[in-house]
């Protein structure tokens, strides 16, 4: 029997997905470097 997707779920309180835009060279690798 394959696992439920519900199996796979992780209990977070809060889920964030962000994407990250900008010209090269103004710091987007260092933020999501600091953060994660």
């Amino acid at each position: 029997m394959a696992p439920s997707s519900s199996s796979k779920q992780r209990d977070y309180d809060y889920l964030f997905k962000l994407v990250l835009i900008g010209d090269s060279g103004v710091g987007k690798s260092c933020l999501l470097l600091r953060f994660a």
